[in-house]
């Protein structure tokens, strides 16, 4: 079991965050329902229960730890390219997400980071280099209409898998490209890198099918609970992109 700093309302409502942390609110839901009809509570003790396993594992509340949402934000992200710290913005960029959102983030440091329990709330503190996409809803008041609002942080941009025909008959499945992908939702660029050989340069669209650097697949979630978009997207940095090939 992990241990989550315990903080009263009113130390929390007073803390606030530093070093480029957000806050984030964990999603946990009272109950689940299994394929077989099985309800199975849950609370926050089962919560901090299942947030220590591997990050290579999968279970039943691996969907809980890919996001969350927005409580608290730094006033400023701390970037200085001449000093290797560890809490330093590896790369130049505005505090986009806003306290209300829902917010996806990388799955290892969303298991392995600081906890913060207030009664029966918990939350993670989260260096906002790992935080990958932000969504809110607005409601447009005309025709009734409700919709996302989407905005990828960081540099960020989610793309579509790209399958590829088998090269013979005899072989049913499509073949999954991790080189490639289809641009669905683009971020905006970064300023600048630590790293001299990133930058964000590349002109991006939607629909544009690219080349990534390397094969490294980086999915936004797990394939058994797609709450996101209903559909597997990677998500890789521009400067990750090696060009366009529409």
């Amino acid at each position: 079991m992990i241990e989550a700093t315990k903080l009263t309302k009113e130390e929390f409502a007073s803390f606030k965050p530093i070093n480029n942390n957000v806050i984030i609110e964990c999603i946990i839901p009272k109950e689940e329902i299994r394929p077989s009809g099985l309800i199975i509570p849950k609370d926050v003790d089962y919560f901090i229960a299942n947030s220590v396993e591997s990050a290579n594992h999968i279970d039943t509340s691996a969907h809980l730890d890919r996001y969350g949402i927005v409580t608290k934000v730094p006033d400023k992200l701390i970037y200085n390219p001449k000093k290797g710290y560890d809490w330093l913005m590896p790369w130049e960029t505005e505090v986009e997400v806003q306290v209300g959102e829902m917010v996806w983030f990388d799955y290892y440091h969303g298991k392995h980071c600081p906890f913060i329990q207030v009664e029966n709330k918990m939350y993670r503190m989260i260096n906002y280099r790992y935080l990958i996409v932000a969504k809110h809803s607005i409601m447009y008041s005309v025709a009734d209409i409700i919709a996302d609002i989407v905005l990828p942080l960081n540099g960020f941009c989610l793309f579509e898998q790209v399958f590829e025909s088998p090269s013979s008959q005899l072989i049913v499945d499509k073949h999954l490209n991790k080189k490639q992908g289809i641009v669905k939702y683009l971020g905006n660029r970064n300023k600048s890198y630590v790293s001299r050989k990133r930058f964000d340069d590349i002109d991006l669209q939607v629909g544009d099918k690219v080349i990534f650097r390397n094969e490294t697949e980086c999915l936004l979630e797990n394939e058994n609970h797609y709450k996101f978009d209903n559909v597997p997207l990677r998500y890789n940095q521009r400067a990750d992109v090696l060009g366009i090939i529409n």
